[in-house]
Parts: C-alpha cells; structure tokens; sequence
C-alpha cells in the first residue's frame, strides 16, 4: 500500500466519523428545535455517541412535526451546508446522513423498539406506507449520490483535486482528534432537564 492510499484510508476514517457524528446531533437538533417550537418541556436529552440520542418532550403541541424533524433537519442542513461549501467531503457527509436517516426510519419499520421515530411516527399518526416511501427514497437518494462520492475518492489517477486532499491528511488527523476529544466530552451529555 503506497502512501497516497494510506492517507485517503485516513482521510476516509476521519470523515466517516464526522459523518456519524454530524448526523446524530443535527438528527437531535432538530427533534430538540421542533420540541421546545411546539412549546414542549424538555424532560432529558441524550448525546452520547455510544447511546440512541434522545430527547424526550411533554406537552408538546405538535408531536409530529417534532418527531418528523429530526430524520428531516438531520438530511437537510448537512445537504445545504454541502451546497455552500462544494467539497467532496461535505458531500460525502451529507450524502451519508441522508442515506442514514432514510435506512434509520425504513429499518424502524421492522423493529419493535417503541423509542424509535419511525414507531413514534405511527403513533401520532403517519400512515406506514408514507413512512416508508420517505424512508426508501431518502435511503436510495443517499445510497447512490454517497456510492459516486465514495468512487470519487478512491479512484486511482491523481489529479490536483486529489492531491490537494492528500496534502490535507494532517487537517485530517486534527479533525480526528477532536473528534474523540468532542465524544469525550460528550460521553457525560445526559442531561436529566425536568
């Protein structure tokens, strides 16, 4: 394995985990905005990177809208902010969330966990079939945009492009490390609000 390889293996590792990562917290953002809009009270909310995030709302107004916003706000702020940016790796990172949230909400529909959305969406009210139509375009769309993205970073020949991403493999390396330094902080997010 030459070089170049081994730092596209790094550049890949590092913003896989800021893919994770950036989906999970705008996923809970967007449960938590929509929530406290609706005029909920916040009783608990859960960021830790090992554990299902979580926010969990009472008497909130719209408890759909709330629970739709987090597979919603979770796909469309990273795609937006890919817009702005126009790098390859804020693709990618938006691409993975879509893909994410859209498997997220259509693997739900064969589990039995009650603290998923897509279980809380048939509670409140959303028809199956419009869960999983959203889900299975939202997971397909990502799927193949993140599926072109990923060829594009792997593939052989060197351009400028690529080495320019290669030349940035120690930003890489820092990103990674606060990566773990952000998780580490993270990993005592469980607020207890009400």
């Amino acid at each position: 394995m030459n070089q170049v390889h081994r730092k596209r293996i790094a550049i890949f590792a590092v913003t896989v985990l800021w893919a994770w990562t950036v989906m999970t917290l705008f996923h809970e953002m967007g449960h938590l905005f929509a929530g406290l809009l609706g005029r909920g009270k916040l009783l608990g909310l859960e960021l830790r990177p090992w554990h299902l995030p979580d926010s969990q709302f009472v008497g909130d107004r719209f408890p759909r809208v709330t629970i739709w916003a987090g597979p919603v706000l979770g796909s469309l702020v990273p795609l937006g902010i890919a817009c702005l940016v126009k790098r390859p790796a804020t693709w990618f990172v938006a691409w993975f969330c879509l893909l994410a949230n859209g498997l997220y909400l259509f693997l739900g529909l064969f589990s039995d966990g009650s603290e998923l959305d897509t279980r809380k969406l048939i509670r409140a009210g959303t028809p199956t079939t419009v869960v999983a139509i959203i889900a299975s375009v939202a997971a397909t769309v990502g799927y193949w945009k993140l599926r072109r993205v990923c060829l594009w970073m792997w593939r052989a020949e060197s351009t400028p492009e690529t080495e320019a991403v290669s030349k940035a493999t120690s930003h890489s390396i820092f990103a990674g490390v606060a990566w773990v330094i952000v998780n580490a902080v993270l990993a005592f997010a469980r607020w207890p609000i009400g």
